[in-house]
């Protein structure tokens, strides 16, 4: 006879407990900072060489941040995916980082240090 493993793993839902900031529904987190915005995205499953990060012009002419990558798990034949856009304002921007730790893709926008204009004030 074949052992069941279905009744081997019958799981105990009353004592599960997860938690993290980062929810599927709402899948990132925003972080201001005086330097920089970091924007934290979670992509549980989803391998860092198969991360794109990029910002892409649309049709309408506004500035989009793209993140997108597939990991395919073997073991559950099942393809981890990646899709999301933010609109975002690339010239508050001089420059754009992402790493991953831990599941989560962190993208560091840098911002671009006000301009001052320095007015000449001068006889009529």
């Amino acid at each position: 006879m074949l052992f069941d493993y279905d009744s081997f793993f019958n799981w105990d839902r009353p004592a599960y407990s997860f938690s993290r900031s980062v929810h599927d529904m709402h899948p990132y987190s925003i972080k201001t900072l005086d330097d920089r915005v970091v924007l934290v995205h979670n992509i549980v499953g989803v391998k860092e060489e198969d991360i794109h990060v990029d910002i892409e012009r649309t049709e309408d002419g506004r500035d989009q941040l793209v993140i997108e990558g597939v990991t395919h798990n073997d073991v559950l034949n099942y393809d981890y995916k990646i899709n999301s856009k933010f609109y975002i304002k690339a010239d508050m921007f001089k420059d754009v980082t992402y790493s991953v730790k831990d599941g989560l893709l962190y993208i560091e926008l840098f911002k671009k240090e006000p301009e001052v204009t320095k007015l000449t004030v001068r006889k009529a």
